[in-house]
């Protein structure tokens, strides 16, 4: 039966493709946050040990929510 629809009536409206779009933007966005957020992560830890070799200065950073 679905194969003997008319091609037009099997693509998805146009509101539907924008849709799709704004999901997959949305996506991208939220994966680049999380890599900004992992950076971070690094950096300050990078930062806590530097501080520790330098300067004796132990810095307890907790990021165990990200």
């Amino acid at each position: 039966m679905l194969l003997s629809l008319p091609l037009p009536l099997l693509d998805p409206p146009e509101h539907e493709q924008e849709l799709g779009l704004d999901q997959e933007l949305e996506a991208l966005l939220l994966l680049g946050l999380q890599v900004l957020l992992v950076v971070l992560h690094l950096l300050l830890d990078l930062l806590n040990r530097l501080l520790e070799l330098l300067l004796g200065i132990d810095i307890d950073i907790d990021m165990h929510y990200i």
